[in-house]
């Protein structure tokens, strides 16, 4: 009987003892936990290019006597020239609007606009000047590329919008031709002895980089 008890008794200190412990690391386990690392947010921006326009041809003459505008010389037509000659016999472009675009290092395409500046002579009347304005990459609002215009009846602005993807040092995206015309059966009196000042600027220019 006796042992009976001493059995028992020793199962239940063993029991109470293997409860204990459990409770014991349970209890430290809780008390030691510690949190560790970092998480890092990395923020980069592209390198953004720089695009410029320019107007390259600082100027073009026309030089004329009294003898191109005499009327046997009627119909016929004269070029401003940058060359050294007083005009030119055929049709001259020059660049009046060139883009460069430098320091891209990611492919973009901006999307440019600006505004074309005309200054007209006062002294001209309808028909005694055209210009022809020729684009490559461009679009000039209320302009065909390639169809001559009367200088007289033209706007003093126009708006230019373009698109360039890639550096690019020096590409013409808008060239111009001027020409004076000795009209046929009229009388151009109005032009002897004047000095007719006509230019073309550009300004306002702002881009935006495609999405």
């Amino acid at each position: 009987m006796d042992n009976k008890n001493t059995m028992l008794l020793t199962i239940i200190a063993v029991a109470t003892l293997l409860v204990a412990v459990v409770g014991a690391t349970f209890a430290y386990f809780t008390a030691d936990h510690t949190i560790e690392g970092e998480t890092v947010v990395e923020v980069t921006s592209q390198v953004i290019g720089s695009v410029a326009v320019s107007n390259p041809t600082p100027n073009l003459h026309v030089n004329l006597t009294a003898a191109d505008m005499a009327e046997q010389n009627e119909g016929d037509s004269y070029w401003a020239t940058q060359k050294d000659d007083p005009y030119s016999t055929t049709e001259e472009f020059n660049s009046v609007a060139q883009v460069s675009l430098t320091g891209d290092e990611n492919d973009n395409t901006y999307n440019c606009k600006f505004t074309l500046n005309i200054t007209k002579p006062s002294a001209i009347k309808a028909n005694d000047a055209t210009i022809t304005f020729k684009t490559n990459g461009a679009t000039i609002t209320g302009i065909t590329s390639g169809t001559p215009m009367d200088l007289y009846g033209m706007s003093a602005t126009y708006q230019v919008s373009f698109s360039q993807r890639g550096n690019v040092e020096e590409k013409d995206i808008i060239t111009a031709a001027v020409k004076l015309n000795n009209l046929d059966g009229t009388t151009q009196d109005h032009l002897e002895g004047k000095t007719l000042n006509f230019s073309i600027s550009n300004s306002g220019m702002s881009c935006t980089i495609a999405e």
